[in-house]
């Protein structure tokens, strides 16, 4: 339809109703002849002239209200521009040039700059014209709200229909008095008030029997559950239409065009060839497509010869040449069982075992030393590893001290932990970790009590110094960050996608990992030939915050933020399989359920992706007597076993069961540090699929949707044989469109 015919409509309109009313607001009314005469006016009256700077300013004194503005631009073909002052009985109306000033056959844009431009043509004047058409032209009520009413002002009077004007409604209840006193056949209503009065107690007793038609303007399509919850909630008689920037139709119209629209999308998904299932689901928070798909399975196995595991591990041991590993596993040796004297000497300083060949029930142990609920398991795994290394024994659970009490008095223990400072000294030039282990010890009885939390003794003052030592100072800790940065340095180097890398470090804490890894990421980002993002996260802002101290420099591509790993990854904002590397050093021991935990990661990876893990796989008894006060209660395998770790055989089967598969296992049993129990592994997700990405599924429909967001899942949810959940769905696709974690 040409702009002539527009114009041409809209007057024929106001022709019609010429001595009837065309317009009524809270103060004045309009005959249709009143309108057009104003209009003639002004058009008569404009001439070049009067223009300064190609703009004309309508006096304040204007007899008419700001919604014929915009009838004023659609006659002349101007630009109306929002006026700058706080009255909205002025305006200003720019021409496009001076020489096309009368020239109304050409192109309008009517741009309100209100909270933002929105631009309306001729067009959808048209489409507001064909929704507002009514079979008896009865009045339309129009709320004031937006600049979207100003162009159904214009549509209802192509329809010869009057128009009431009322002031902002800004709530429900307001709104369903207007329409009752109203008493109109139409009204138009943005979709947020629409929403509120289909929640307002008051909606099934309001007097709604005259309206047959509601006009509902929206910026997007609304989703189909949304679409329904109101549409049932209104009135049977009552026809509701949505109107978008795209599409003006009737409600249940619009629930048919997002079906087809979700089946398109679903039929390109499944046209990918790395795709096996899609679907699409419209969120009820945004209305954005959220699009989720799995991935085939895959017939080749990853390749990894290129790691060249001889080099790799010759590169690690170079770094240890001049470590004496039988002297540095000797103290350590010489650590644990001075841990275990000291577990004998705290309970001493409780009343026990101070005689030889004393015993005790378990339940005298408890009530004697007042040991804290939340740390009686903790003391009964004491006594069974003081049992297994011959300092007491058991019988018809009665625990009986089997060395002389003053092997752990407090002077044998002082002399045994000077020695142990000095030795550990000589082998990493400080003893910060020795000082916190002699700490903890010294502090037992008050531990066991719970007078005294073991996190206070760690982070003294706040302060992260013995912290950081307990995981550079030894060198177990050392041959693993070594080993980090190797793999880490060799899988960037060998990249060959054309994203940027993601890695996440969960946990990483006071960033010792980080710290070790730091050198070579700036040199690799330096270098420049393949880009990366790099995400620092830990359950508490205030790792990251000690990390900034430490590390002020910035680095664009280092980041920080939370990550929980007793909680899955969607819930956290963290998108499924977005993550190329995932790296956990030492943290997931802390974890309630290391099961639950690894399933979360092998969430957040990719297919083919990366995780690079280091753990102790064998009791420290150090740990025992300091850290282990921390630690939560485990919900896994450790439970049953009564340990603080996982035992190797017991990683294996967890690793298994999340679908890693195991490519780098250090150290090999022939090295010396094997026999402490150090594991550095490092493993590929979901070997058995596909690489699929959420860039390969937004290229695959972007021509279909620009506006969406996708997420590869490793099966979508299912109620039964065939049945998709879309309850299930629907969570995700409201927390897929709003979720800004992540790095991918």
């Amino acid at each position: 339809m040409s702009d002539i015919d527009t114009n041409t409509h809209i007057l024929v309109g106001l022709n019609q109703l010429a001595d009837q009313v065309a317009l009524i607001t809270d103060t004045q009314q309009w005959r249709g002849d009143d309108i057009l005469s104003w209009l003639a006016k002004i058009e008569a009256e404009l001439q070049p002239h009067s223009l300064t700077n190609s703009k004309l300013v309508w006096p304040e004194s204007a007899p008419i209200p700001r919604a014929l503005y915009p009838l004023v631009a659609l006659k002349l073909g101007l630009e109306l521009v929002k006026p700058e002052t706080n009255n909205d009985e002025s305006a200003s109306i720019q021409a496009h040039t001076v020489s096309n000033f009368f020239d109304s056959a050409q192109p309008v844009n009517l741009n309100f700059k209100d909270s933002g431009d929105s631009q309306l043509n001729k067009g959808v004047i048209h489409q507001l014209q064909q929704a507002l058409q009514t079979e008896t032209q009865s009045p339309v009520l129009i709320s004031e709200q937006d600049d979207f009413c100003c162009f159904c002002i214009l549509a209802n009077w192509w329809n010869a229909t009057a128009v009431i004007i009322v002031a902002p409604i800004t709530n429900a209840a307001k709104a369903l008095r207007s329409i009752e006193l109203s008493r109109a056949e139409t009204t138009v209503l943005s979709w947020p008030m629409l929403s509120q009065i289909s929640q307002h107690p008051a909606l099934p007793l309001a007097n709604l029997r005259a309206l047959k038609k509601l006009v509902v303007s929206s910026q997007q399509l609304i989703s189909p559950s949304d679409l329904a919850k109101i549409s049932n909630k209104l009135p049977p008689a009552i026809t509701p239409w949505l109107v978008t920037e795209v599409h003006t139709l009737p409600m249940a119209n619009a629930m048919q065009l997002i079906n087809t629209e979700r089946k398109a999308i679903t039929n390109a998904l499944t046209q990918h060839p790395a795709v096996d299932k899609a679907t699409a689901v419209m969120s009820e928070t945004n209305a954005i497509w959220a699009v989720f798909a799995e991935a085939k399975s895959r017939t080749t196995p990853h390749s990894n010869d290129w790691l060249n595991m001889s080099e790799f591990e010759q590169g690690i041991n170079a770094q240890f040449e001049h470590i004496d590993f039988d002297f540095a596993l000797t103290v350590l040796e010489r650590l644990n069982h001075t841990a275990l004297l000291s577990m004998l000497n705290g309970l001493q300083h409780l009343g026990l075992y101070l005689q030889k060949k004393q015993s005790h029930t378990e339940t005298e142990i408890f009530n004697k030393a007042q040991v804290a609920p939340q740390h009686q398991g903790l003391i009964l795994r004491w006594l069974k590893v003081l049992e297994r290394e011959q300092l007491v024994t058991v019988k018809s659970n009665n625990w009986q001290i089997a060395v002389e009490p003053n092997v752990c008095s407090d002077q044998a223990m002082a002399q045994a932990w000077q020695q142990l400072k000095t030795n550990w000294q000589h082998i990493s030039g400080s003893s910060l970790t020795i000082d916190y282990a002699r700490i903890s010890a010294q502090t037992l009885p008050d531990l066991i009590q719970g007078k005294v939390q073991a996190v206070h003794i760690l982070f003294p003052q706040g302060s992260t110094e013995l912290a950081c030592a307990l995981y550079q100072e030894g060198i177990p800790a050392q041959y693993q960050q070594q080993a980090a940065v190797q793999l880490l340095t060799r899988i960037i180097n060998h990249w060959s996608g054309d994203q940027p890398i993601s890695i996440i470090e969960l946990g990483a804490g006071t960033g010792s990992t980080t710290q070790a890894l730091l050198p070579s990421l700036d040199a690799l980002y330096e270098k420049n030939s393949v880009e990366f993002n790099y995400l620092f996260t830990d359950l508490s802002t205030a790792f990251h915050d000690s990390f900034n101290q430490n590390y002020p420099q910035p680095r664009p591509w280092f980041k920080q933020d939370i990550y929980d790993i007793d909680h899955r990854p969607r819930p956290q904002g963290y998108n499924n399989n977005s993550v190329d590397i995932v790296i956990a050093g030492g943290v997931l021991n802390a974890a309630k359920n290391t099961d639950e935990a690894l399933a979360g990661i092998a969430e957040l990876l990719k297919p083919g992706g990366w995780f690079i893990l280091t753990e102790p796989t064998s009791e420290e008894y150090w740990v025992m007597a300091s850290q282990a006060f921390m630690l939560t209660q485990a919900e896994d395998d450790r439970a049953n076993a009564e340990s603080t770790f996982l035992s190797y055989q017991q990683w294996l089967t967890a690793l298994q069961s999340a679908n890693f598969e195991m490519v780098v296992d250090l150290p090999k049993s022939s090295h010396p540090l094997a026999r402490q129990g150090h594991r550095f592994m490092a493993l590929r997700a979901k070997p058995n699929k596909q690489s699929l990405t959420a860039t390969m599924l937004s290229e695959q429909i972007y021509h279909l949707t620009p506006n969406h967001a996708c997420e590869v899942v490793d099966c979508l949810p299912y109620k039964t044989a065939g049945e998709l959940d879309s309850d299930l769905l629907q969570q995700w696709a409201n927390a897929l469109t709003q979720s800004k974690r992540g790095i991918a």
